[in-house]
Order: structure tokens, then C-alpha cells, then sequence
């Protein structure tokens, strides 16, 4: 099975719900040896849903087809992570409390956002980074005084506070599971005309429950699953999605299937919602529909997951060139923020 293959077989392992009689071809892949688990482990690792893979096999009654020590594995892999999600739960409540009672309500986003609304079946179906939560920006730095002094801290050296910067620096403390980041914008700003706090605050919505805590409309929350994929993690640069992207779109998609409000960046959004479509063999969205644009995306995705050390060479290589070090030294030359940023680093390593 090659990377395509394997890559477009894992999409259809998470969609089995959907798609039971798929059991069948996966049972065939099995008897027949086409499935190299070492690969499919690594790949399922790489883009954190193992712990979905185990539920799903669990549901369907596939785990006795996997060998004894992996299903092993990933049920522990699975009860870890559930512990995890249950303390993390624990620490939004500490974190809202504290913010409540100087009349911050915090908007927590992304997986934190997915567990407090309830979108997976399963508490471990999710492997959470840490907690992203939005506050208006006049509360911005008194959030992070708060949390300062309920022990969290900043991470050393500190290089200071960019007004181009989506959140604060990432705030840590070794006693809870996850690391914080206050957020006075929910994507980056360069996007801030197509989606902004604004939008996010006049369409939020209360987390029953959880006393004091909000989320983002589940439209917001598709938005910001295209532009994180997209732009943060630059799936739209290299042609390309993580799995735990694809599967919170694939859950969204069930409990909202058409987009009211108009979706930033059309045309990419589309590659984006195409290429899901292709992979998790669904139709995620009422409103999206294949174009020629969106059809090259995903000639692109087959080619490079064909061809990967072609695709560093061509796109990602020149990709990290420029960012790396064209753009910085642009900066440098021209932005005092910036080169003032840039200097305090130097001096850190010297």
C-alpha cells in the first residue's frame, strides 16, 4: 500500500460510523496483508488519532484483527488520554473561576472549545495541546496577570510583546496537564479583516455545562479549523491536512452541513473542503462542490504524499528559506518591532 493509499485508507477507518460496510474492505486488507502496521501506527501517531483509530476498530469489532500487543497499546493509549481530557476539563474550571471573578469570560477555542461542547462520543477521542481561550482585548493583559498569579508561568527568555501577536506567550505550570494561551485575536492577525474576536464574541455560545465559560458558534469553529489547517500549519503551501483537522471538520459537518455566513478565502477554503471530502469519502458540506481549482489541490496532495522527499525539495525547503531567513532579515531591515525582537535573541545565544 503506498502513502496515497495508506493515507486515503486511514480517512475511511475514521468515517466507519458512516460508512459500516467499509469493515468489509478493511477485513480484506488485513487477511490479505496489504497493511503494513508499523506505517499505519507511525502515520496515525504523527497526526495524533490513535486513540480515534482504537475507538473506532473498538465499535466495529475490528480490534481482535489488529496483533495482541497494539490493540494493547492503544488502549492504553486511549485510558491515558481520557484522564488527560477529564483533568483538563478540571483546569478550564479553575481557569474560568479565577478570570469570573474579575469579570472575564473567557471563549475557550479549538479541542478545549470541541470538549466543553461535546462533539466527540468519546472524552478520549481527543488529544488537546494545550488551552486556547479569547478575551476582549482590554482584558487581554489583566488575563495574564490572573494567571500569573495562580502560578503560571512565562517561559524564559521572554522577548516582549509584538501588537502583531495572536496571543500571549504560552503560560505553564507543572501541577496541571496543559499549558494555557490567551488569545486577544482567534487566528492570526494578518487574517483579522476575514475573522476576528468581534465576530467570535457576537456569536459565542454559553457552555451549559460549565458555569462562566463560553464557545465559538459551531460555524466559527469550522472557519477556524480551514484557516488553522490551512494557513497556520500551511496545508494550503504544501497541499496538505492533518487528520485531526480533518476528523474535528468531519464532526462539525454533522451538526452543521451548510455555511450561512460567507467563508474567508473561497477558493481555498474549497481546495481545503474538497480534499476532506476526498479523503473521508463524504460529503462534509451542502454548499461545496468540486472545481478545477480544488481538483489541481488535490492532484497536488496524491503527487506529493507519492513522491515526499519530492515535495520538501519543491515547495517545503524553499518554503522554510523563506521564512526562516528572507522574510526575517525583510523584517529586520524594516520593522523596529521586529529587528528589536530579532537583537534580543542574538543576545540570548551569545
Amino acid at each position: 500500500m503506498s502513502n496515497t493509499e495508506l493515507f486515503y485508507f486511514t480517512g475511511k477507518c475514521l468515517t466507519l460510523d458512516e460508512n459500516p460496510a467499509f469493515k468489509n474492505e478493511i477485513l480484506k486488507k488485513i487477511y490479505t496483508g496489504q497493511i503494513d502496521w508499523n506505517k499505519f501506527i507511525w502515520q496515525c501517531s504523527n497526526h495524533l488519532i490513535l486513540q480515534v483509530i482504537y475507538l473506532k476498530f473498538k465499535t466495529h469489532d475490528l480490534l481482535s484483527e489488529l496483533p495482541d500487543n497494539l490493540t494493547k497499546n492503544l488502549s492504553i493509549i486511549h485510558r491515558l488520554n481520557s484522564n488527560r481530557n477529564a483533568s483538563i476539563l478540571k483546569q478550564v474550571d479553575d481557569i474560568t473561576e479565577a478570570l469570573n471573578k474579575e469579570n472575564i469570560f473567557p471563549i475557550y477555542m479549538k479541542g478545549t472549545a470541541n470538549l466543553l461542547g461535546g462533539l466527540y462520543k468519546d472524552i478520549g477521542e481527543r488529544i488537546v495541546g494545550d488551552i486556547d481561550f479569547l478575551v476582549p482585548e482590554k482584558d487581554y493583559l489583566k488575563a495574564a496577570e490572573i494567571m500569573l498569579a495562580q502560578g503560571y508561568v512565562k517561559p524564559t527568555p521572554d522577548y516582549g510583546l509584538s501588537k502583531s501577536a495572536k496571543h500571549y506567550p504560552r503560560l505553564f505550570r507543572k501541577d496541571v496537564p496543559a499549558d494555557i494561551e490567551i488569545h486577544r485575536a482567534p487566528v492570526n492577525i494578518v487574517h483579522s479583516k476575514h475573522f476576528n474576536a468581534e465576530m467570535i464574541f457576537r456569536d459565542k455560545e454559553r457552555v451549559p455545562t460549565h458555569s462562566g465559560c463560553y464557545i465559538p458558534s459551531e460555524e466559527h469553529k469550522i472557519i477556524q479549523n480551514f484557516i488553522h489547517s490551512q494557513f497556520d500549519h500551511q496545508g494550503y503551501r504544501l497541499a496538505d491536512a492533518s487528520f485531526r483537522d480533518l476528523y474535528d471538520l468531519y464532526l462539525h459537518s454533522k451538526r452543521k452541513n451548510t455555511i450561512t455566513n460567507p467563508i474567508p478565502y473561497k477558493r481555498k477554503a474549497l481546495n481545503y473542503l474538497t480534499l476532506a471530502e476526498r479523503i473521508l469519502g463524504q460529503d462534509l458540506f451542502k454548499t461545496s462542490h468540486e472545481t478545477m481549482r480544488s481538483s489541481l489541490f488535490c492532484f497536488r496532495f496524491d503527487f506529493f504524499h507519492r513522491y515526499p522527499a519530492l515535495s520538501k525539495v519543491a515547495v517545503y525547503i524553499p518554503d522554510r528559506i523563506y521564512r526562516r531567513y528572507i522574510r526575517n532579515f525583510v523584517l529586520f531591515l524594516f520593522n523596529k518591532r521586529e529587528r528589536h525582537r530579532l537583537i534580543s535573541q542574538l543576545k540570548d545565544f551569545i
